[in-house]
Formats: structure tokens, sequence, C-alpha cells
């Protein structure tokens, strides 16, 4: 489906934003950079009243992240991601598309339903998408919709055997450098954990950046299980 791609016409972007998460207790607002280079990694520092908090590497092989608070680290596959948002699905380029606002979920038009409405157009399953891992089989009910120039306005996963469900919506889109890109991201995950993710995308650049990550021997590495 053509209208659902867009040709990223820069392959380094760097983004400056404020992020905010909800999980019930109390986290501040946290000052991000994320440098996206793509295909080969997602970093990200992340400051709360200008002080280094944590800071994390994403890459085809696996996810490393730090925790300067606590002074602990992670060393893991995307089982990491995949736990924290409750699907069974994201990998490095799934994980690259939904921060770059671009259709992050696989569409086999024959198992779709496109129509036309107010916003835009809306895809829907007409057959349960089922996602196999090594860890396990889920299937989704899975809806997306554009707008009327095919932004990504959001698209919803629900799994057809429990409760989980995690939508992911993109607004304030602008043109910059050619590309279109989301000014603001909103994750939000329902179900048997329930947590929501704001990103408000402040600065948009295509340079070329430094992306240091390296773990204090002091450190402890978290398990993830």
């Amino acid at each position: 489906m053509g209208m659902c791609l867009y040709l990223l016409n820069s392959n380094k972007s760097k983004i400056n934003s404020k992020v905010n998460v909800e999980t019930g207790s109390f986290i501040p607002t946290l000052d991000a950079t994320i440098y996206i280079e793509k295909d080969k990694k997602v970093w990200m520092n992340l400051q709360a009243f200008i002080i280094n908090v944590a800071r994390g590497i994403a890459t085809p092989e696996g996810i490393k992240g730090q925790d300067k608070t606590s002074k602990t680290y992670i060393d893991s596959d995307f089982d990491y991601l995949n736990n924290l948002l409750n699907v069974n699905f994201i990998d490095y380029k799934s994980l690259e598309k939904i921060l770059m606002g671009r259709t992050f979920v696989k569409i086999n038009d024959s198992q779709f339903t496109l129509t036309r409405n107010m916003q835009g157009f809306k895809m829907t399953s007409n057959v349960n998408q089922k996602i196999v891992t090594d860890e396990k089989t889920r299937e989704y009910k899975i809806v997306l919709q554009y707008d009327t120039n095919y932004d990504l306005l959001s698209v919803n996963l629900k799994d057809v055997l429990s409760p989980d469900e995690l939508e992911v919506s993109y607004s304030n889109w602008e043109e910059i450098n050619g590309i279109r890109l989301p000014k603001n991201v909103k994750i939000i995950i329902k179900g048997s954990k329930s947590s929501q993710i704001l990103l408000e995308n402040t600065k948009f650049d295509f340079s070329r950046m430094e992306t240091p990550y390296s773990v204090p021997s002091s450190y402890k590495k978290i398990e993830i299980k």
C-alpha cells in the first residue's frame, strides 16, 4: 500500500523531546535527546532538572540501557520493550517506525478493509492478525487511521484473547526538510499493565551526532524476566 509509506530522505534524525511517563507513581517530565541512524541505532539520553538520569541505545541486536539514579543497567534483546508495551512484535525496525510516525505493523491488503471517514482513511483488519515469535503467539485486531494526506494518526492493536491493548497516536505533523514528522506521540498501554508515554517533539535536526554509551563497572545488571 503506497499510501502507508514515506521515504526518509535523511538517514540521520536528532529529536529533542519532552517525555511524560504516567504509571501511577510520580515521574518528573524528562528532557530527551533521541538520535536515530536509520537501520543502525536509536540512541536516547534522558535528563530531569538538567541532570542526566538515564541513557539507552537500541540496535538491530537488542537494547541496552542504564539508570544513573539507581546505578543499574539492562542488556537485553527486544523482549524488554515487548514486555514494557505488553505486545510480542517489537523489533528494531518497528521501534524506529514508532518514533518516526511510520506504519509499524504489517498490512496485508487482502486481510484489511479500507474505508473513508471524516478524518481521512481507516484500515481495519477483517482477519485476526496472528504474530508468532519464539516466546509466544498472539492474535490482534488492528485498526489504523490516516489523515487525508496519509499522515498516520493512530494504530490500535487489541489482543483478541486477553484485555491487553496498545494504542499509538500521532498529532501536530510538520514537514521539515521535505520529511513529514509528528510533534506529538502518545503511547497508551492497557490491560494487565496500564501506563502512558507522551512525547512532545520540540526540535528536529538531521545532522550527525556522537552517541556515547558505556556502563560504569559499579552498576548492577538487571535481569529481564
